[in-house]
Order: structure tokens, then sequence, then C-alpha cells
């Protein structure tokens, strides 16, 4: 049976990052895929509380 290790990285958030260019999440997210991690989960942050410069990346990777 596989098991699971998370982790959690912060990755720059700004506004309209999925329509302009997007190197430093690209950047950030390939080199923890050189270490075998994917990505589980992309939280984007809430206008509710104000802005911010971060989202939270939730990666996942094989412990065996």
């Amino acid at each position: 049976m596989s098991r699971l290790e998370y982790k959690t990285i912060l990755l720059p958030y700004k506004t309209g990052i999925f329509q302009a260019d997007s190197v430093e999440v690209t950047d950030a997210l390939n080199r923890e895929a050189g270490e075998r991690w994917q990505l589980e989960q992309l939280i984007l942050p809430s206008s509710l509380w104000g802005r911010s410069n971060t989202m939270l990346a939730i990666l996942a990777r094989s412990r065996d």
C-alpha cells in the first residue's frame, strides 16, 4: 500500500496571473516536481479579508 506525504508552499499571486506570464509559479512547481512532488490543490487568497500577494499550493508524493 502506497503512503503519501504532503507539503505546502507559498507561490506569488498577482491579479490576472493565469492570463499573464506566470514564470515564477511555473519555475517553483517544476522545481518541486523534480523532487517528485505533485500539485494536489491550489488555494487562492480570499478577497473578503483584503489583498494577498501569495497563494498556497498543496503538494503530495509517494513515500515508497
